[in-house]
């Protein structure tokens, strides 16, 4: 039972971190007007240069956007 849980942490904390990237993706493109696969590019290049994981830099591309400075938030629905 408890390598079920772990297993279903892992999957909710993948899918909450999925989220903040594809609403990166999508600021991204509406601000370059591009594709996807051009926006994802850009988050992955900004990851890689400032060795800072991908969900924690797509976080902070749309907490800038909200303009509040909250930490963003996802909310994953089973």
């Amino acid at each position: 039972m408890a390598q079920l849980r772990d297993a279903r942490d892992d999957l909710s904390a993948a899918m909450q971190s999925r989220t903040v990237i594809d609403l990166a993706t999508g600021a991204i493109m509406a601000q370059n007007r591009c594709g996807q696969e051009a926006a994802f590019d850009i988050l992955r290049k900004a990851s890689m240069s400032r060795n800072v994981k991908l969900h924690e830099v797509a976080a902070c591309v749309v907490t800038a956007l909200a303009n509040d400075g909250l930490p963003v938030r996802t909310h994953y629905h089973d």
